[in-house]
């Protein structure tokens, strides 16, 4: 091959080589491009998935909260359907204050308030209750204060699948509270209880700038009666001893709960107030039957006839309407004729 011949053929060849390489050049570019935009591509996806993970999770949130508010509604809906029985004058008043007097479809005797309470009393007291008189309500529920008797009734009414919640009787002040309260959880009301608690505290409080004005010295007892044949001292712990206290008088007993009353009691006691109910004082015969009770002519209440009544349920039931009682009291303890000393 002659030179030239020879270097026509390089000449030819590069060229062409160059556009391979040239070509080759360009294939990797398009690869590289190509997976760079898969990758950015990724990457784009990644970041929105990773921007959705937060709202996907607070979805979830959302909807477990909505849920588990749904079950807590269902469940509030389920006790406002219950049927109620209700033993326990007191327990029958924080039901029907709280709202779910509409329930009840049935109470013993001593239901005595709110009137719509009465309406529906138609048990026996309830220290006597009658199982198949319960029962024949078909009640979902039992509420029903300490005192629920015959001892059985309660695991009867369990024994025939009925839920019954007993409530502790209250000593005190505090103890009234709590147990509004623990009505109220029963109930599904706690937040009625809570401002039923508020209002009684409210009237406490009102009671307390009353009984400022009553004498420091006034000596008062509790005469529970029911006609001549039941005629009981009431001693500390109880509601009307409380109520008498927080008035502004001296509880004259120093013993606990009750006790059967004697003229030598009522002469050392030497009250200068008679605080009973109103059935009390009614099943009595009237005011001036009170002075004719053993002893009690005797005492520095009958020189100026001292007889104050306040209503059962009120004064005796540690209920909601407590704070009335001790305004109701000490009103008329502040205005108290008092005999000569």
């Amino acid at each position: 091959m002659s030179h030239d011949a020879a270097n026509a053929d390089l000449n030819f060849t590069k060229p062409t080589r160059v556009r391979r390489a040239d070509r080759l050049l360009a294939t990797l570019a398009m690869i590289l491009v190509t997976a760079c935009a898969a990758s950015q591509l990724a990457c784009d996806s990644g970041a929105a998935e990773s921007g959705t993970e937060p709202t996907s999770e607070a979805s979830a949130a959302a909807t477990e909260g909505q849920s588990a508010e749904g079950e807590e509604a269902a469940a509030d809906d389920a006790l406002e359907a219950e049927r109620l029985v209700v033993l326990g004058g007191p327990i029958a008043e924080i039901a029907f204050a709280l709202g779910a007097g509409e329930q009840v479809v049935a109470a013993d005797k001593s239901a005595e308030y709110p009137p719509e309470a009465a309406s529906v009393a138609s048990l026996d007291y309830y220290r006597m209750t009658s199982v198949e008189a319960v029962l024949s309500n078909r009640p979902d529920r039992v509420l029903a204060s300490e005192g629920v008797g015959p001892a059985e009734v309660v695991d009867q009414l369990k024994g025939a699948g009925v839920d019954v919640v007993v409530f502790e009787e209250p000593t005190d002040v505090a103890s009234a509270r709590e147990r509004i309260l623990k009505v109220g959880e029963a109930l599904g009301r706690t937040e009625e209880a809570e401002a039923l608690v508020a209002e009684l505290d409210a009237e406490l409080e009102k009671a307390e700038a009353a009984a400022s004005q009553v004498d420091e010295d006034l000596r008062a007892i509790f005469v529970y009666a029911r006609g001549q044949g039941t005629l009981l001292i009431g001693g500390r712990g109880t509601s009307a001893a409380t109520a008498i206290e927080l008035a502004g008088a001296n509880l004259v007993t120093e013993y606990d709960d009750f006790r059967p009353m004697s003229a030598e009691g009522l002469i050392a006691a030497a009250p200068d107030v008679v605080v009973m109910t109103e059935k009390g004082l009614k099943s009595l015969g009237g005011p001036e039957k009170v002075w004719e009770l053993p002893g009690m002519s005797e005492t520095p209440a009958a020189a100026t006839r001292q007889v104050v009544a306040i209503d059962d349920l009120k004064l005796l039931g540690y209920g909601p309407r407590l704070g009335e009682a001790v305004s109701e009291l000490s009103a008329s303890f502040s205005n108290l004729e008092r005999a000569e000393k």
